[in-house]
């Protein structure tokens, strides 16, 4: 039998759900065919964690934009010629992928269209601080990235990058208090001790059953099957009422 070892490598995958990836791209896509006035289609990259000696190449010379959340910072990154591509669509102009450097006029454009995509980014970035996206020159200690390519009605790739990657471990815990004021059905049980069989055997609907008042201190409080708490049984205003002696496990 002809076998073979194939060399293993062990990487981080991203904890990001690709859900979440489609939500920000379902989100940009919709925003993008409002401003194009034309219908966008674009594919989404699975979220990964690059290598810290891919960051470089993934940022160099790129326009970044950071909106500030309150689970990541999300940066939206647009390299030269992604950049001058959608500013020269933005104009209704022919696409242009040129290392172009971009007039005040495209960069202002660009600037309120990323402000409004980044209107989408809160299912990866939580809720965001602010309305806007600040354009920043760097940013360092960027873990989780996925791209947005464009295919219609122009050629072009969108990334997002995020500061942290999400944790798998609960991001919150449920209180007894918020369970306060969830209904649970209970029921007051009495033990009424032994019992002959003959008794039994001749029980009915409609049989009265002896309850000596000594007894009533016998009465279990009942959810679900389990013993919640113990006492005397009785009526109080004209309702039926359990009087507490022993809570806790019984």
């Amino acid at each position: 039998m002809n076998r073979r070892v194939h060399k293993w490598v062990v990487t981080r995958r991203s904890s990001l759900p690709a859900g979440a990836a489609c939500v920000v791209a379902n989100g940009v896509r919709e925003s993008l065919a409002a401003l194009f006035a034309a219908p966008v289609e674009l594919h989404v990259f699975e979220p990964s964690i690059p290598r810290l000696c891919a960051w470089p190449t993934l940022l160099r010379d790129a326009l970044l934009y950071r909106v500030r959340g309150s689970v990541a910072d999300a940066v939206v990154v647009l390299r030269p010629g992604d950049a001058a591509t959608l500013a020269a669509a933005l104009f209704g102009e022919p696409p242009s992928r040129a290392n172009r450097r971009l007039s005040p006029f495209e960069h202002d454009v660009l600037d309120r269209t990323i402000a409004r995509l980044a209107a989408h980014l809160g299912s990866v970035c939580g809720t965001r601080e602010s309305l806007g996206a600040e354009r920043i020159e760097r940013i360092e200690g960027l873990a989780t990235y996925f791209e947005l390519s464009l295919l219609q009605p122009v050629v072009a790739r969108i990334g997002i990058a995020l500061t942290r990657d999400p944790s798998s471990q609960p991001q919150t815990r449920i209180e007894a208090a918020h369970l306060a004021e969830i209904p649970i059905a209970t029921r007051a049980r009495l033990d009424l001790g032994p019992v002959s069989s003959r008794t039994l055997a001749a029980l009915a609907i409609g049989t009265m059953l002896p309850v000596p008042p000594d007894e009533l201190h016998r009465c279990t409080l009942v959810a679900f099957g389990r013993a919640l708490a113990r006492g005397a049984c009785g009526l109080a205003g004209g309702r039926r009422a359990l009087r507490i002696d022993a809570a806790g496990d019984l």
